[in-house]
């Protein structure tokens, strides 16, 4: 795992100290978890999810998929139900300008777009 906490700084263009910052944590332990002195404990892979919510958690882990999360295959699918529970609200908006695409965010950090409308 320390490759891919070595990666994400890489992606991020963040040295140590603003990912330490970024973390709340010590500059120290970012230089121990990514030579693999120490390994991660579970407060700190939740924190890097929940202040990276991008990150793929499967790839964190397990080194599984690509480094971000991939937006659901059905994202294109404009007669999905839960757009059709959202459209009435966006009818007065497309009547002035034209909707390209609708980003909802879900509390658990994944999201769909819907696009197309």
């Amino acid at each position: 795992m320390n490759n891919r906490i070595q990666e994400i700084l890489s992606a991020k263009k963040l040295t140590s100290s603003q990912f330490a910052e970024i973390m709340d944590i010590q500059p120290s332990s970012v230089s121990h978890l990514t030579s693999g002195r120490n390994k991660p404990g579970f407060d700190f892979i939740v924190k890097l999810l929940d202040r990276f919510p991008e990150i793929n958690p499967d790839w964190l882990i397990q080194g599984k998929g690509s480094m971000y999360r991939r937006i659901q295959s059905d994202t294109n699918d404009i007669s999905n139900n839960k757009m059709d529970s959202i459209l009435p609200f966006f009818e007065s908006i497309k009547k002035e300008r034209k909707i390209d695409k609708i980003v909802v965010l879900y509390e658990d950090k994944t999201f769909d777009i819907y696009s197309g409308i």
